[in-house]
């Protein structure tokens, strides 16, 4: 696992729209938060992308970048993207290189997503998630997410990886947290 004040994987990726997004050059325009998804016909995948974009101007305004890395197929993603109006870029990792170099894990059986539906508030945001409807299952069922913050510097100051296939981004912390890198 990556840890808090190791340096971010370099990597140079170009988003399915947009330009080539390289760690550490493009780290000179501001902070980076990076966002890893399930497979965007997953409903959590598409709950957690709609959260984000519901609080995108809020990073945009002060200046901190955005980043979904997700599993899909370039197919799936080119048509995702735009007919959920997502303004940030997003970058398909096809092959998983990109979620191994970040350490982003899976959920063996299911079992922390099980346990944790036992909550009645993961309960609430898996009828919320559901809502998004769910496309093809293209992508691996067990696979997690993860958030991550890196500073100017390159660094690495802000990792969360995800228990459960239902687990979204805490925003107000990815917002925090970037705000002071």
């Amino acid at each position: 696992m990556i840890q808090i004040g190791e340096a971010a994987p370099h990597f140079s990726e170009k988003p399915l729209f947009g330009k080539t997004i390289t760690i550490p050059d493009s780290l000179s325009k501001g902070p980076l938060v990076v966002h890893f998804v399930r497979h965007l016909s997953c409903p959590f995948a598409r709950e957690a992308l709609a959260q984000v974009q519901d609080r995108y101007a809020d990073f945009d305004r002060v200046g901190i970048q955005v980043l979904a890395i997700s599993q899909s197929d370039r197919t799936l993603a080119f048509d995702f993207v735009p007919r959920h109006h997502l303004l940030f870029p997003l970058v398909v990792d096809e092959g998983g290189r990109l979620r191994d170099a970040w350490s982003v894990g899976s959920d063996a059986f299911l079992l922390g997503t099980l346990k944790g539906q036992l909550r009645q508030a993961a309960r609430t945001q898996t009828l919320r998630a559901f809502r998004h409807g769910r496309g093809l299952g293209l992508g691996q069922e067990l696979q997690l997410g993860a958030d991550f913050v890196i500073d100017r510097g390159g660094q690495v100051v802000h990792a969360a990886y995800h228990g459960s296939i239902s687990d979204v981004p805490d925003l107000d912390t990815l917002l925090a947290v970037a705000s002071g890198a």
